[in-house]
């Protein structure tokens, strides 16, 4: 019975530690940039960015130790941090906050995303090796597209938003003026 009490609550402590996707200097990055939306979501871009990278890294890699695994874990990494970044656009817009100058880089970087997400699902399908690493993978790779997917339409509704919004308060400001001229 002890024994069974040990292990539960062994598998309850590994359950809840998630694994942190950003090391201390990101962090801190995010922590000095919260107020400031354009520099905030760049950060996330280069956040996302890079683990495409090291992903990409580790696949021209011919000899690597649990590639499948690190390629697993960056692409959680992944996912996160454009679940991060998707939340902090929605706070943003809550909050008025003018994020037109950065949410085109959001879009682009998004579309390209998907698309590097798709060939390394194409890969896992093409290459007998890659498949076999891919197992590991594939599930995380999903939640990886399906989180781009999402973002990249809330990105874009809110770009649209934005537009349309940052319109109608120039329009209304010109009106102010001419009231106050007569």
């Amino acid at each position: 019975m002890v024994t069974l009490t040990l292990s539960v609550a062994g598998c309850l402590r590994t359950f809840s530690q998630e694994r942190e996707p950003l090391n201390n200097d990101e962090i801190n990055e995010l922590r000095e940039a919260a107020l400031e939306p354009v520099k905030r979501l760049r950060f996330y871009l280069n956040f996302t960015g890079s683990r495409l990278l090291e992903i990409d890294d580790l696949q021209g890699k011919s000899k690597v130790e649990n590639r499948g695994q690190k390629i697993h874990d960056l692409l959680q990494d992944f996912t996160t941090l454009i679940d991060e970044m998707d939340d902090n656009i929605d706070e943003y817009a809550r909050r008025g906050e003018d994020m037109r100058k950065v949410l085109p880089e959001v879009v682009k970087a998004e579309t390209d995303y998907t698309t590097k997400l798709r060939t390394l699902q194409q890969t896992a399908i093409n290459d007998p090796k890659a498949a076999a690493e891919a197992r590991l993978y594939s599930f995380a790779l999903q939640d990886a597209l399906d989180a781009v997917r999402d973002s990249l339409d809330n990105s874009q509704k809110t770009q649209a938003q934005q537009t349309e919004q940052f319109e109608e308060l120039k329009e209304q400001k010109k009106l102010e003026k001419k009231k106050k001229k007569y």
